[in-house]
């Protein structure tokens, strides 16, 4: 039990932490409102599901961690994942010059996610105490993707437009405060 709170805890904290690092940088870069907006989807969707993993290990805290509970708790992370990558793909291009890369990157983030969301799924026909281990280490899997993803936007952005995005977007403001 508090492997899977410390391991959603991480998850949570590297995706806020990641768009805060994306979203530095100075903002009187060229950037289209497109890409204001692209950014301002990708930040929604960020806060949106760092409050679902929230409520899940709030849930996963408050008692027991019965079989029951461990399969609400996974049925809770895995339809936040599909929300959130469906998001992701949704979003579309940045309109920055390396946006059909960003949008790749996304892409391939979502798609990692909905994976590591089966891995998940598929721990709960054993036993509780399992299943809390896979989530656990999968949940640590879906960090370093995240982490790989972001890192590899900043890359791709060499003059600074996703930076500037991410610092215009409203939405990103609050992850800025978390």
């Amino acid at each position: 039990m508090h492997v899977t709170r410390l391991a959603l805890g991480a998850v949570v904290a590297c995706l806020a932490a990641l768009l805060v690092v994306s979203g530095c940088g100075s903002t009187d870069k060229n950037t289209t409102p497109q890409a204001v907006t692209w950014a301002d989807g990708v930040c929604s969707a960020v806060t949106t599901y760092k409050s679902a993993l929230g409520d899940t290990a709030a849930t996963l805290k408050g008692g027991s961690l019965s079989k029951s509970a461990v399969h609400d708790a996974v049925k809770s992370v895995q339809s936040a994942t599909q929300d959130f990558t469906a998001t992701l793909r949704d979003v579309g291009r940045p309109g920055t010059t390396a946006g059909a890369q960003a949008k790749a990157t996304l892409d391939g983030l979502a798609s990692d996610l909905q994976k590591d969301a089966q891995t998940i799924r598929e721990s709960t026909s054993g036993s509780a105490l399992s299943a809390v281990s896979v989530t656990s280490t999968t949940l640590l899997t879906a960090r370093s993707q995240v982490t790989a993803a972001f890192d590899k936007l900043t890359a791709l952005d060499p003059k600074g437009e996703l930076h500037a995005a991410f610092s215009k977007a409203a939405s990103c403001s609050s992850l800025e405060a978390s």
